[in-house]
């Protein structure tokens, strides 16, 4: 028996693998007949379409979310991207710009110093002026301190050391702000009317250079408006899907978990769709003359009758098994009867023993009682003697 449990089991199992090669193919006969429009369909056929096009709408509308979803993280990552790539682009323009000022504001000193050119530039350059002026006070103060370092003392020498530090120190700090200087006064001149009235040639080019960058910056503040205008829009379409950017693909996947289930519905509702259309010849008849089609009707025939050859074999089998199974039943059951039919004559046997000695002991009651009943009158004795 048990080879038989074997082969049948492998039988099933065969049946099974069937099952899934016929479900693919009524799938594909479901989605022909779906795609065709037919002259008359019967009610299990229109409730069979019905059950298809809601399926088919519930796995569209999670492939429109997940495409929606996908394009707005996309676009807002370019998005990001491109913001980033531009700030920094504008980040380098104002750098630019600030050494084309202090450029420009060297420039212009020297011709200012020079003599070159007018007074209308005094007040740009009056801090310069008087740094300079600083400046030279404590390059004469640091030339002193060093003579004097030279014959001075060890106690001296300390003294001045420590004055020398802090000379030194300051003119860093001069240095430092010079530059700023420079640059403001620069600044203020391009802004203005003055830098055509600086003659040297490079105040041309450096104006020149100063207007494009201001066009490329202004350009760029334009893009970048543009860029976050496109992020935002792409946010708003994840927040309405009740999403934010960390949780997108999280969200992606739970999206892609319930399209699979909808779409396995959906098939199932295709393979229903097939079956009930194969029931009606005018379906068949239709379709047939589509190639693709006529080779899965093909298939199907194939597959159902294989499986109907396996299905009489395991019918065979299991009939085979059951009629064993009964037979061994039978033979357990008849033994059981002759063990319990051997109890039932011992019982009887003790049955018998019981009544006998019942029979016995009742008769033997009787003849007591019979024995106290002559008794009782020889025991009371007559009237007279009593008295």
């Amino acid at each position: 028996m048990e080879e038989a449990r074997t082969k049948i089991a492998e039988l099933k199992h065969a049946c099974a693998t069937l099952d899934e090669q016929l479900a693919v193919e009524y799938r594909q006969f479901g989605q022909a007949v779906y795609e065709n429009t037919y002259r008359d369909d019967s009610q299990p056929m229109i409730d069979a379409r019905t059950c298809v096009a809601e399926k088919k709408a519930a796995v569209d509308e999670i492939q429109k979310n997940i495409h929606h979803i996908e394009q707005a993280t996309s676009a807002s990552e370019t998005a990001r991207e491109e913001i980033t790539k531009i700030e920094q682009r504008l980040a380098s323009i104002e750098y630019e710009k600030n050494s084309l000022y202090s450029r420009i504001g060297v420039i212009t000193y020297e011709e200012y110093a020079a003599g070159a050119i007018g007074e209308e530039f005094s007040l740009l350059f009056t801090s310069i002026t008087h740094q300079n002026a600083e400046l030279s006070r404590y390059q004469k103060e640091l030339k002193e301190n060093e003579l004097r370092y030279v014959a001075a003392s060890f106690f001296e020498k300390m003294s001045l050391k420590m004055k020398r530090n802090k000379l030194k120190a300051e003119m860093e700090k001069m240095d430092s702000a010079r530059e700023d200087l420079f640059r403001n006064a620069g600044k203020q001149i391009c802004n203005s009317e003055l830098i055509k009235r600086v003659k040297s040639r490079n105040a041309a080019v450096i104006s020149e250079d100063f207007s494009r960058l201001d066009q490329e910056r202004d350009r760029m503040y334009a893009l970048l408006e543009s860029r976050k205008i496109d992020l935002n829009r792409n946010q708003d379409v994840l927040s309405q899907s009740g999403i934010e950017t960390p949780d997108v693909v999280k969200k992606v996947r739970e999206l892609g978990r319930r399209l699979d289930k909808a779409q396995q519905l959906l098939d199932q509702e295709y393979a229903v769709l097939g079956k009930a259309a194969l029931g009606d010849e005018g379906y068949v008849e239709e379709l047939q003359s589509h190639e693709d089609v006529a080779k899965v009707l093909s298939e199907i025939d194939r597959l159902n009758g294989e499986r109907r050859e396996i299905e009489h074999q395991l019918n065979r089998l299991e009939s085979a098994l059951r009629i064993r199974e009964l037979e061994s039943a039978i033979d357990v059951d008849r033994q059981k009867e002759v063990r319990i039919k051997g109890q039932l004559d011992a019982l009887k046997g003790q049955l018998e023993e019981l009544d006998h000695r019942i029979t016995a002991n009742r008769k033997h009651i009787a003849s007591l009682k019979q024995v106290l009943l002559d008794d009782e009158p020889a025991d009371r004795g007559t009237p007279g003697e009593q008295s």
